[in-house]
């Protein structure tokens, strides 16, 4: 399910039945680090300075690409969808994000990679970006929104260039319109916070359109800069509970994905493990 309501596709559904091209115009080679293959995702093995030392070089040397964070949703959405899965393959970076990722190796019996929680580090990644005068565009969410996570983000980097910002509310025949208006700001960062797979289909379907370096799916990151949302304690966080305090102050949005999509994840992880894939 979505982080957001988004009632339109954002040029996803322009055909149901249609065909995603697999071969894609990336650039993710270049970039080494050792990785594990949790599920079918070759997930990093790499600590987080170093993610912040692969964005810079990837904005640099602008290796057009995507860099994602991954969880237990993705993990279960990418075991179910071949388009996905090569999504996170052509990946520059895909970090071990949620606590599923770390269960899911954990029970296939491969090396655990230690978390990278997107919302936290993402900070850093803010703080380079001001410091090198990178540029951000932020796509997703309501108008209102996306504006107070740009007040919010120059109040803390007061010199961060964000040249644009659209909400996630378009529908196909505003597609263009919506990668003529990034491509005019000219960003070498762009957030994508559609939630998840739409955000991660959008990049794919429209990356060879855009302009831009490099690429984050975000989710609901754009709720918590503005506020709109709340992270839940520092010590669930530690102990991998997210997902409880999602489940109480979200239950109608998220309980397809915790109570069915964990019992789901378990055995597709041992499964792995006792059977293969």
């Amino acid at each position: 399910m979505s982080e957001y309501p988004i009632k339109t596709s954002s040029a996803l559904n322009a055909s149901a039945s249609s065909t995603i091209n697999l071969q894609k115009n990336v650039h993710n080679d270049g970039f080494e680090y050792e990785t594990v293959n949790v599920l079918g995702v070759s997930i990093a093995l790499i600590e987080q300075d170093e993610i912040i030392s692969f964005i810079q070089k990837g904005i640099k040397e602008h290796r057009k690409g995507w860099i994602t964070g991954i969880n237990g949703q993705a993990l279960n959405l990418a075991y179910e969808s071949l388009w996905l899965k090569d999504f996170y393959h052509h990946a520059i970076l895909n970090c071990s994000e949620g606590f599923g990722v770390v269960i899911a190796a954990f029970l296939s019996g491969v090396k655990i990679p230690k978390r990278k929680v997107w919302a936290e580090w993402a900070y850093e990644l803010l703080q380079m970006l001001e410091k090198n005068d990178y540029s951000l565009f932020l796509l997703g969410g309501t108008d209102d929104v996306g504006k107070k996570a740009v007040d919010n983000l120059h109040t803390l980097y007061p010199k961060l260039r964000i040249t644009g910002q659209l909400n996630g509310y378009f529908d196909v025949n505003q597609n263009d319109t919506v990668i003529k208006s990034i491509n005019q700001k000219k960003p070498d960062v762009v957030f994508v916070a559609l939630g998840m797979p739409k955000q991660e289909e959008w990049i794919y379907r429209n990356i060879d359109k855009l302009n831009a370096a490099i690429f984050f799916p975000v989710g609901a990151l754009l709720d918590y800069i503005s506020g709109k949302k709340k992270r839940c304690p520092r010590w669930m966080s530690t102990m991998g509970i997210e997902w409880i305090y999602r489940l109480l102050t979200e239950p109608h949005k998220v309980w397809r994905r915790y109570l069915l999509g964990n019992p789901r994840l378990v055995y597709r992880a041992l499964r792995a493990r006792f059977r293969g894939y």
